[in-house]
């Protein structure tokens, strides 16, 4: 049976550049939806719906040769069974798949070779090759002439010596288990993201997909799942990388008390090495409508964005807010302290998702007080924040950011249009942020919120007021 192509996959298809070039080694493996799982009680139990966007992914686990070169060139140690007698692993095995890193050592290789490690979501339906509802990619019996398992050839084989599945992979089962980047969590089939799930936020073990050479036909399974420790090394434990098209796709975050908090992710390299910046709207808006003319200027610098739509948002600025429409009715009109999980959601998923260039907090009107919060809170997580028309006041209930400023360590550029200057708890937020030493503009002729840098909205010339934004995150971006 092949996959059904539904619109919410069809969505992930289109966005994606059609004329990418692929990174020698790696193969396109084109975006849709899948039933991720199976009826176990297992921990691959249940099965669910999953839509992924299209990425690339190594044709084959990384081999010894290949990682020996990481080795010399970073001067870091090989594996534990590197040239140790009965695992053909070391310089006299070249094409053999490198076994005994962790997943720490997993993610270094990634990083180094521009790449990073694949989503368990993503795995799977890579490993499933364009068919659905079977235990192994060729059918539902385990089969010794096309998967090195069970110990049957006393240890792995040069990758690539059994036949490729459908999307052109080899050894997505058998010859060596592979790690994949996200957290084991036993629940996150039945809580998790159905759009690009990154995994969890909890638990410390890291999940292994695949079988390898040692493994028996019922762990050999490609919707079979297990984990290790992140710092442990297994004989029978290896990995291949995954990468990035440059584009747009959408993204789905859990948040703390379970709410779906929808958004876009837009990606302009393939190893996640460039910056990112986290964008917030305004109250009664989302981030499509809101950010339709922002996001590809921040794209062009050279800035990966993610764009989220919180709860308490609307329909202003056009588009819907995807996170309200998931409310029941009675429940879509929230006060601004509401939103807070989800900025926190937001953030954690950065940095679970593998962005490993620096990271900014973009906030508007509400948002932008909120992100002074996060400043403060979550300070280790984010390298700057942009606050355009901070909200403060007793109307921000509990999260009224006031008392923070002074505390806030981080770098921020708060901006205001001139229009808001006439009043006085704006000059009064301004004198504060000032005095505070952090950074703060007036922009003349700017309106509330972003949307000072929307030239659509805002009355006058916004090139100025971008010239300052572009400036404070390029500083940044350079800063050791």
């Amino acid at each position: 049976m092949r996959y059904r192509i539904t619109l919410l996959a069809l969505i992930l298809l289109l966005s994606t550049p059609a004329k990418a070039e692929t990174p020698e080694g790696m193969v396109l493996i084109p975006g849709g939806t899948f039933m991720m799982g199976a009826d176990t009680e297992e921990g691959d139990y249940p099965v669910h719906e999953v839509a992924v966007a299209s990425f690339y992914l190594d044709t084959h686990e990384v081999t010894c040769a290949q990682y020996m070169r990481f080795c010399r060139e970073t001067d870091r140690s090989f594996p534990f069974f590197w040239e140790k007698p009965g695992f053909r692993c070391g310089p006299d095995f070249p094409d053999h798949p490198i076994l005994g890193v962790s997943w720490g050592d997993a993610r270094a290789y990634a990083q180094w070779a521009g790449k990073r490690l694949a989503t368990e979501a993503e795995w799977e339906f890579a490993a499933r090759g364009g068919k659905e509802g079977l235990k192994y990619p060729w059918g539902d019996e385990i089969d010794e002439t096309r998967a090195n398992y069970g110990k049957k050839n006393d240890g792995p084989m040069p990758v690539g010596s059994f036949a490729a599945n459908d999307y052109g992979l080899h050894d997505m089962i058998g010859n060596a288990l592979e790690w994949v980047h996200d957290r084991h969590d036993y629940d996150f089939y039945r809580e998790g993201p159905r759009v690009n799930p990154v995994g969890g936020d909890r638990g410390y073990l890291r999940v292994i997909r695949g079988g390898g050479w040692f493994t028996g036909p019922s762990c050999s399974r490609q919707y079979w799942r297990n984990a290790l420790k992140s710092n442990f090394s297994d004989f029978n434990v290896g990995f291949r990388c995954a990468a990035d098209l440059p584009g747009h796709r959408a993204v789905e975050i859990k948040s703390a008390d379970g709410l779906s908090v929808h958004g876009d992710l837009y990606v302009v390299d393939a190893n996640r090495q460039a910056p990112l910046v986290i964008m917030f709207h305004q109250a009664g808006s989302n981030a499509r409508g809101e950010y339709a003319s922002i996001v590809p200027r921040l794209v062009a610098a050279g800035f990966n964005v993610l764009a989220v739509d919180q709860r308490s948002g609307g329909s202003h600025f056009g588009s819907e807010n995807r996170t309200i429409a998931g409310l029941p009715e009675d429940e879509r009109k929230q006060g601004f302290c509401a939103a807070w999980p989800d900025l926190v959601a937001t953030v954690r998923h950065a940095v679970d998702a593998g962005f490993r260039g620096k990271r900014f907090v973009w906030g508007s009107s509400y948002s932008a007080g909120l992100a002074v919060k996060l400043g403060v809170e979550w300070e280790d997580h984010f390298d700057g924040i942009l606050a355009f028309s901070p909200a403060a006041g007793d109307f921000m209930g509990e999260c009224d950011p006031t008392d923070d400023v002074a505390r806030l360590a981080l770098p921020i550029l708060a901006l205001w249009p001139a229009s808001e200057t006439q009043y006085d708890e704006v000059r009064e937020q301004i004198e504060a942020f000032s005095a505070a030493g952090h950074g703060t503009h007036v922009a003349e002729g700017g309106v509330h919120g972003a949307s000072m840098l929307d030239p659509a909205r805002s009355e006058g010339d916004v090139e100025p007021t971008w010239r300052v934004v572009l400036d404070f995150l390029s500083e940044l971006k350079e800063s050791e």
